[in-house]
């Protein structure tokens, strides 16, 4: 990992982020962060006891809020984008090139089942990357090959904040969790990891034979080339469901659409091809957003 600029932290103050800070706290000019989501009564509180230990650590801490009126549906889903959002734009702000997250092999092999369940391509497929990009940041999972445990033999002598939710079946991840503990009992090399190296080797190899492609010919493309140069397009962002993706490609195709949006940008059809353009408002907005 860089040691000659500022790091960030991903810390929900849980076993595994956890046993991360205290792995990396020996390292010069890191910040731990904090996103206090506001899905539960005890979270304002829980972050405040989080930097309470990054005190005592000697740590920098840092509680950034998710403003919001009440999150009903895609909790997960909308926490995540949210988490990521508030920390890479704080890092941005900061000067702080860095962001570090406590992922681990059994998370990287719950990906890989949950991106299967749903029929994911080769993208999907690759799971979890160990460097990403994201709003200009760059994410570094260095413990992403390593099993749970090594994040906890750091934590097993400090407390930690236990979420409900990591316990709740309602929540797609907790159920594939179970599934991954069985699945690491039958491959307990987790030589599936050679699989999804593979997968992301593939995928990145494509990425590069598509570099040549412009924009302005997302029409001439088939949809599998096409789907490919939207993920390279927006590669900073989460990555899309292919639904929405497939939904741009048809309305683009269609003769009688002429313009539509798709991720806060504006897809309009010119002379020359495809003109694209960033949005200046609410993409829901737009009677043609996706």
């Amino acid at each position: 990992m860089p040691s000659q600029h500022k790091l960030a932290i991903a810390l929900s103050g849980g076993k595994d982020s956890m046993g991360m800070v205290i792995a990396l706290k020996d390292f010069q000019n890191i910040v731990a962060i904090t996103v206090d989501h506001r899905l539960r009564p005890t979270s304002t509180q829980e972050a405040l006891q989080v930097q309470k230990w990054m005190m005592a650590l000697n740590i920098p801490h840092v509680i950034l809020t998710w403003e919001h009126d009440g999150i009903d549906t895609d909790i997960q889903n909308k926490a995540r984008i949210a988490r990521y959002d508030l920390m890479t734009t704080w890092c941005l702000t900061h000067n702080v090139p860095y962001l570090i997250t406590a992922h681990h092999l059994e998370d990287q092999v719950e990906t890989f089942f949950m991106r299967l369940s749903k029929g994911s391509g080769l993208k999907g497929l690759g799971a979890i990357h160990e460097v990403t990009r994201y709003n200009n940041i760059t994410i570094l999972r260095p413990f992403l090959t390593l099993p749970q445990t090594v994040l906890h033999t750091y934590s097993q002598n400090h407390p930690f904040i236990d979420d409900p939710s990591n316990y709740n079946p309602i929540f797609e991840r907790v159920k594939f969790r179970e599934l991954t503990k069985h699945y690491l009992t039958l491959d307990p090399h987790a030589h599936i990891l050679k699989t999804i190296t593979k997968l992301q080797e593939t995928d990145r190899y494509l990425d590069d034979q598509i570099q040549h492609i412009s924009y302005h010919q997302l029409l001439e493309l088939d949809y599998v080339l096409f789907e490919r140069v939207i993920h390279r397009m927006f590669q900073d962002q989460y990555p899309f469901k292919s639904k929405k993706v497939r939904i741009l490609y048809d309305r683009l195709k269609d003769p009688h659409v002429h313009i539509t949006t798709f991720a806060h940008h504006i897809f309009k059809k010119t002379k020359e091809g495809i003109e694209i353009v960033k949005e200046d408002r609410e993409p829901s907005r737009h009677p043609g957003a996706i």
